[in-house]
């Protein structure tokens, strides 16, 4: 079905969009954190294994990997779902 894979590849690309923003959003967390407190993590990488980042970025894989499910999805298991 054609109307699945576009909706699985919309869903993959909203995923990877909103890994990529928060991604970038790290280094502002970085930024902020050393006007605020006055010292930060040297990687802005850190930031990501804390929460609530870490759990942002894990719904944008669930995210991602849910549309290439939908996406790639055979039409045989898609008409069993309908019925």
């Amino acid at each position: 079905m054609k109307n699945n894979k576009f909706i699985g590849t919309l869903i993959f690309l909203v995923g990877c969009i909103l890994l990529s923003i928060e991604l970038y959003s790290l280094k502002f967390i970085q930024l902020f954190e050393g006007i605020v407190i006055g010292s930060y993590y040297n990687s802005a990488m850190r930031y990501a294994f804390y929460a609530p980042m870490s759990i942002c970025i894990i719904i944008s894989v669930i995210v991602t990997i849910v549309g290439i499910i939908i996406a790639f999805m055979p039409d045989d298991i898609n008409k069993k779902f309908k019925k």
